[in-house]
């Protein structure tokens, strides 16, 4: 089984390499032609404005496709390498996705994060940033949430990853739609060392825990 296990890390390790290698040429390469086309575009709206022609307006609605395309194109990159390399990148990363996602939705969203959670290891905080994801998806598509919130926190011995929503609930014994995302993030829970546990009710509202090991610098901090 710990053969097993180092072989789908490692599989998911190099698929996470080959998925931010994407995220990079997408954000560097194709995110630079369009400022530049966007650019372009905008000095051309300024030449037709300067002229008095009636197109003026035509460019500046290209403009504004040209830029919703840039922002689509950033997420897009950054839902493929979420957590950033640099300090405190999974607690960026989780705040931004709540935002993202709660974003168009009339769904109320919030983040807490204890200042003292610091991950360390990226490939772990990246699977940490899935399970949320995954936990926060299922509760927008099958709970009729109106309320969700995202807590890291630091606690005895490590610290925990919490989603919790006043949604329907399920039994968890049979989950229905929801059991392969449950599978996923046990799964990936599984490959850091974490635990995850779900409470759910009938009767309404989910709890989904992820209980993680802290680096021993930071622990002792």
């Amino acid at each position: 089984i710990c053969e097993r296990q180092k072989l789908e890390k490692q599989v998911l390790e190099t698929r996470d390499d080959e998925q931010r290698r994407f995220s990079h040429d997408l954000h560097d390469g194709l995110g630079q032609y369009l400022t530049g086309i966007l650019f372009r575009v905008l000095a051309l709206e300024r030449d037709l404005a300067a002229d008095g022609s009636p197109r003026a307006e035509s460019a500046s609605q290209i403009a504004e496709l040209v830029n919703e395309t840039i922002a689509q194109a950033h997420d897009l990159a950054l839902g493929i390498d979420p957590v950033p390399l640099r300090t405190n990148g999974l607690k960026c990363a989780l705040d931004d996705l709540v935002k993202r996602l709660c974003r168009s939705r009339s769904i109320e969203c919030e983040f807490e994060c204890d200042a003292r959670v610091e991950c360390g290891d990226k490939a772990a905080a990246t699977h940490l940033y899935r399970i949320a994801q995954e936990a926060i998806t299922n509760a927008m598509k099958h709970s009729g949430a109106t309320r969700i919130a995202v807590r890291l926190r630091k606690d005895a011995g490590g610290a925990s990853l919490a989603v919790q929503d006043n949604g329907s609930g399920f039994a968890v014994d049979d989950a229905g739609c929801a059991g392969r995302g449950l599978t996923i993030m046990k799964h990936r829970a599984g490959l850091i060392g974490a635990v995850l546990e779900v409470q759910s009710e009938d009767a309404g509202g989910t709890l989904i825990q992820c209980r993680f090991a802290l680096p021993q610098t930071t622990v002792a901090a």
